[in-house]
């Protein structure tokens, strides 16, 4: 396991990158160097937080990744699912209960829901789980209710899950990325990096080739479907089938 190396790219390569198969070019035209990546020093907190970049759970897209989450936590522990930004989609949360039901006690937290009620949960919950979906609709539940600093709160003792939308607001900052643009989004800071979910080579080698990415800070990661970032006190990890992407340096390493 390693990082591959690739320095920043030509615009006139960004133009065209659409035409082509882009990492396996980049691989071929530039010598790549294999690199341990440095571990971030995360204050002094016993975090544990996975950043899910995508994958649709019920077909078992996610699975290595369900069972990393399952294999370290006791049976019979309180799981705490926000299937908010799906608008508390009946179906998510079935899978939701297919996937974790037969290991943890599952409670679900709806819009209807009021915040005593959540709060409690939550205090309650080893495991919380911050589903995908729309951005904004969480972004907005979470605020309307008053439930950030509780989460905050939460970090040093409380496994907790961003999947996609849910990822993109445990970080500081995060990046939508448009046809010519990096568009930087602010996230409530559970922990100080820049993501940007769904991502693949193509959009990757854009953020390198458009010489925007010091936009979204200097610890930015790229986390593909069915790949999670697992980061706890003293180490950040990759866990799942999917591939995860960095930035140091101005210089973009694939983990492989």
């Amino acid at each position: 396991m390693g990082w591959l190396y690739l320095r920043r790219i030509s615009h006139s390569i960004a133009q065209n990158f659409h035409l082509i198969d882009s990492m396996s070019y980049l691989l071929y035209k530039y010598r790549c160097i294999t690199y341990t990546i440095q571990v971030i020093k995360i204050n002094n907190v016993s975090m544990n937080l996975y950043l899910i970049g995508g994958g649709e759970i019920s077909t078992g897209e996610t699975a290595e990744i369900d069972q990393r989450i399952i294999s370290t936590h006791s049976t019979g522990s309180r799981f705490l699912f926000f299937p908010t930004a799906a608008n508390d989609n009946q179906n998510y949360i079935a899978a939701i209960h297919t996937v974790y039901g037969k290991h943890f006690k599952i409670d679900v937290i709806t819009q209807s829901d009021h915040r005593t009620d959540i709060i409690k949960k939550l205090n309650e919950a080893k495991v919380i789980y911050l589903g995908g979906g729309k951005t904004s609709i969480l972004e907005n539940f979470i605020e309307e209710k008053q439930l950030l600093g509780t989460l905050q709160n939460l970090i040093d003792h409380t496994t907790i899950i961003g999947m996609s939308a849910g990822a993109q607001l445990i970080a500081a900052t995060y990046g939508e990325i448009g046809r010519n643009t990096i568009v930087r989004q602010k996230g409530w800071g559970l922990i100080n990096i820049a993501v940007i979910v769904h991502a693949t080579a193509e959009s990757m080698i854009k953020v390198v080739a458009l010489q925007e990415f010091y936009v979204l800070g200097s610890n930015l990661y790229g986390i593909g479907e069915f790949a999670a970032l697992h980061i706890k006190k003293d180490s950040i990890k990759k866990v799942g089938k999917g591939d995860i992407w960095t930035l140091k340096n101005e210089a973009l390493f694939f983990y492989t």
